[in-house]
């Protein structure tokens, strides 16, 4: 029963995100396409192809029907974080990590038996 709370608590934690995702996108889309040229604007377009088959080209108009589209599909398993990042032969990820954290989510994640190795990068230049 606790394992069906917590689970239920996870998910209402990923739909805030989204949410605020959503909104940060609606702020932000008006800059998506001023990274013409830029390998950012190609990476994206890209990822959503390959990952989503999303062929729509961002911009202000499309920005929040692509981003529902990607925020339906992540509530399927094959689209989960591991499920993605084991179809994209991902070997680690780096994080990046204050120096004085004490690093508990590492050792949750390592326990998990995931097929990605997470690795904590230090990071010394706060406020930079």
């Amino acid at each position: 029963m606790a394992g069906h709370a917590h689970q239920r608590g996870e998910r209402a934690l990923y739909y805030r995100r989204l949410h605020r995702q959503g909104e940060n996108l609606k702020n932000g889309r008006k800059l998506f396409p001023s990274t013409l040229g830029n390998p950012l604007y190609h990476w994206t377009h890209l990822e959503l192809q390959r990952y989503f088959n999303i062929h729509t080209r961002l911009s202000s108009q499309t920005a929040v029907t692509v981003f529902e589209k990607t925020a339906e599909m992540l509530q399927y398993q094959e689209y989960r974080p591991v499920s993605l990042l084991t179809r994209m032969q991902v070997q680690v990820v780096c994080t990046t990590d204050d120096p004085v954290d004490d690093l508990a989510h590492h050792q949750k994640i390592r326990c998990l038996g995931l097929p990605v190795k997470v690795v904590a990068c230090l990071e010394t230049g706060q406020g930079a």
